[in-house]
C-alpha cells in the first residue's frame, strides 16, 4: 500500500468545513462567549425579559426571600445582572 503525503493546514480545513456546514444550514454558528459585566445593572423590564416572566409574576418573585436586592437609584430601580443570573441558575 502506498502512502500519500498531503500538505494541509488542519486549521484552514476545519474552518472551511465549518463554513460549509453553516452555509448548508446543518449547524448554527456559535456566538462568542463574552464575560458578563459584573457591574451591569438591569431595569425591571430587563429582569422580566431575562427571566421570561410577566410583570405580575415579577412583582410576586420580587417579594420572595432570596430574590436579588434592589439597587436604589433615584427614580431608576435596578438589579445587579450577575445576581439575577445567579438567582435564576439556582432555581
Amino acid at each position: 500500500m502506498n502512502a500519500i503525503t498531503l500538505n494541509i493546514d488542519v486549521g484552514e480545513l476545519a474552518s472551511a468545513l465549518a463554513d460549509q456546514l453553516v452555509q448548508r444550514g446543518l449547524v448554527v454558528p456559535q456566538q462568542s462567549a463574552e464575560m458578563p459585566d459584573p457591574d451591569e445593572l438591569w431595569s425591571a423590564q430587563q429582569v422580566r425579559e431575562y427571566l421570561g416572566i410577566s410583570t405580575s409574576t415579577f412583582y410576586q418573585r420580587r417579594a420572595t426571600p432570596g430574590f436579588p436586592n434592589l439597587v436604589d437609584r433615584p427614580g431608576q430601580p435596578r438589579w445587579r445582572a450577575a445576581e439575577v443570573r445567579a438567582w435564576a441558575a439556582g432555581r
